[in-house]
């Protein structure tokens, strides 16, 4: 399993990550996505982060409870808490939206 993570400014990449994970499930590879995504993330300006995963939306930004990956998720609540101009978006799948596009492309290469 491989995660995707691509930035854009404008309609231009400006960051595009594609790496292996290994073995894990999907909300795994959504949360480290979201993770890479945080950590690339400009310190002090506004960010949509936009995420296909009801899931992770919630544990992260509508603090969900959590019963699994519960010390991932805890580091990227660290990650997002300080950080209020970052708004996550919850996005449909596969449905258009070009940065989500392109990252499922990403995270679909070999």
């Amino acid at each position: 399993m491989r995660i995707g993570v691509v930035a854009l400014r404008g309609e231009a990449v400006a960051h595009r990550v594609s790496r292996p994970m290994g073995y894990g499930t999907s909300n795994q590879a959504e949360l480290l996505a979201v993770r890479e995504a945080l950590r690339w993330a400009p310190q002090d300006e506004p960010v949509e982060l936009h995420v296909d995963s009801k899931y992770v939306c919630g544990v992260i930004s509508r603090g969900w409870n959590v019963l699994k990956n519960t010390e991932l998720v805890a580091e990227i609540r660290e990650l997002y808490r300080p950080r209020p101009w970052i708004k996550m978006v919850k996005v449909r799948g596969h449905a258009g939206v070009l940065g989500n596009e392109l990252a499922d492309r990403a995270a679909a290469q070999p």
